[in-house]
């Protein structure tokens, strides 16, 4: 169970793919978690969602294997 979500560490993008790391505490201590999401303008309106078309999936790769790195290589 997560007691607080802090402030984002780190974002990566590619294009329109975000993928975002957090600080997350709980009552064994802090860890950290990654979130993605396609960003798209619906009207005049910006959305988010994280379902992927094919030509997404390599921009996906890219920002969670930078996001992946950063977290295991900033690990204690």
């Amino acid at each position: 169970m997560v007691i607080s979500m802090g402030m984002p560490v780190r974002k990566f993008r590619a294009g329109l793919i975000h993928a975002t790391v957090w600080n997350n505490s709980n009552v064994k201590g802090e860890f950290k978690t990654v979130t993605f999401e396609k960003r798209y303008k619906k009207g005049d309106e910006w959305k988010s969602t994280n379902s992927l078309g094919v030509n997404d999936l390599a921009k996906a790769i890219v920002v969670l294997t930078r996001a992946f790195d950063f977290v295991a290589l900033n690990e204690n």
